[in-house]
């Protein structure tokens, strides 16, 4: 009869490593070799050699967070090497390296005398573990979209930017911009070089679709989201259209805002999806710069970083764009009232909202704003015309 020859042990020890108890490993071995062993036989084999004092990979506790985040403390007998290593950790937590990532790893080592081996190191072991994020793929979301294929039919020698900032679809409806829209496509028929399309955040009252939440996940109002999405794109499909028919290059730049990130980013994916012949700069940054001539743009949605300190903030930042710029000029938005600064020849300008006011808005006596769009008219050195839309 066989007991502990080297292709039992070898069985006994695979099958303790994926976690399987004592009781059921005798039962195994004994089926498969013909022996005739107990559980205790099983531990005892495993104590003696320095394996471990307790059960497999023994499992201590396990704490599931709503975030989907896990915390896992189990005791085990591994290497110094082998603790260091987040992909051994995580498999002996019963993880897949594949699928999830350590946030934080502990390890508590202490030493006990084996009688085979002397002293040998046990852990307890403790790791925080989240979901890994799988890549985007874009070109899934994108291919149901068809391009359009546009000619320009007139440009001009001057630049545009038209800054959009908090317009809350959801709240707006398309009616409440038809008439801005207009005016739009007339100040755009003239022609220009560049037209830039600056989104500055909070197009959309709500960063998801089921429900209103911002990104941090304060409640809003409820609004029907799949309509504030088709109110955008009916805005936005006219006027890219007669951006692209009369300049030279349209570009689309965003700052992300604190009410649709997420969505905010889908929907310049979509952009850029359905106009080729428009540059779309999509991405989840806070502070984005661009140069129109020798005139230099810099966009933020308004609550990252403190307003004082945004000059030197894109100066450190846009480096090369700031020290080569003839003027520098700051937009942002959020707080859904205009003023204008002036700090030492670098102007911001805080841009309102076109939007109607919600109920947070009224019950807080903050209806009094202008509701206007104003867009920028450039030479290649300053601003030249400014339109209140």
């Amino acid at each position: 009869m066989k007991k502990w020859q080297d292709d039992v042990f070898k069985r006994a020890c695979e099958l303790r490593d994926n976690r399987v108890k004592h009781k059921e490993i005798a039962k195994i071995l004994n089926n498969e070799f013909g022996t005739n062993l107990s559980d205790t036989a099983v531990r005892r084999k495993f104590q003696n050699t320095g394996v471990t004092n307790s059960e497999p990979s023994s499992l201590t506790s396990v704490e599931v967070k709503g975030d989907g985040s896990q915390t896992s403390t189990i005791k085990l007998r591994m290497t110094s090497e082998q603790s260091k290593s987040p992909e051994y950790v995580l498999q002996a937590h019963g993880y897949n390296a594949d699928e999830w990532e350590i946030i934080q790893l502990t390890n508590n080592v202490w030493e006990q005398n084996n009688s085979e081996q002397g002293l040998v190191q046990l852990y307890q072991s403790k790791i925080v573990v989240r979901p890994k994020v799988k890549a985007f793929d874009a070109s899934v979301f994108t291919q149901s979209i068809n391009p359009v294929k546009l000619n320009t039919i007139k440009t001009g020698k001057r630049n545009l930017f038209i800054p959009i900032a908090d317009w809350h679809f959801g709240i707006t409806k398309l009616a409440d911009v038809t008439d801005k829209l207009e005016q739009l496509v007339e100040i755009v028929s003239k022609g220009y070089d560049t037209i830039v399309i600056g989104q500055l955040g909070d197009l959309f009252h709500s960063s998801q679709i089921k429900k209103s939440v911002t990104m941090a996940g304060t409640q809003l109002d409820d609004v029907n989201m799949e309509t504030a999405v088709k109110d955008a794109r009916a805005f936005f499909d006219v006027l890219i259209t007669e951006c692209i028919r009369h300049s030279r290059q349209t570009v689309i730049e965003h700052a992300e805002g604190n009410h649709d990130g997420n969505l905010q980013y889908m929907f310049l994916i979509y952009l850029e999806a359905k106009y080729p012949d428009a540059v779309v700069h999509y991405h989840n940054n806070y502070r984005q710069a661009f140069m129109l001539g020798n005139v230099a743009i810099m966009i933020t949605h308004g609550q990252y970083g403190k307003r004082k300190d945004l000059p030197m903030l894109f100066a450190t930042e846009f480096t090369d764009m700031w020290a080569s710029a003839k003027t520098r000029e700051i937009f942002s938005g959020h707080f859904h009232t205009q003023q204008t600064n002036d700090y030492q020849g670098v102007i911001h300008r805080q841009l309102g909202t076109i939007k109607p006011n919600d109920s947070y808005e009224v019950e807080n006596g903050w209806t009094m704003g202008k509701k206007v769009l104003q867009v920028f008219e450039y030479d290649s050195d300053r601003l030249r015309v400014t339109y209140d839309v």
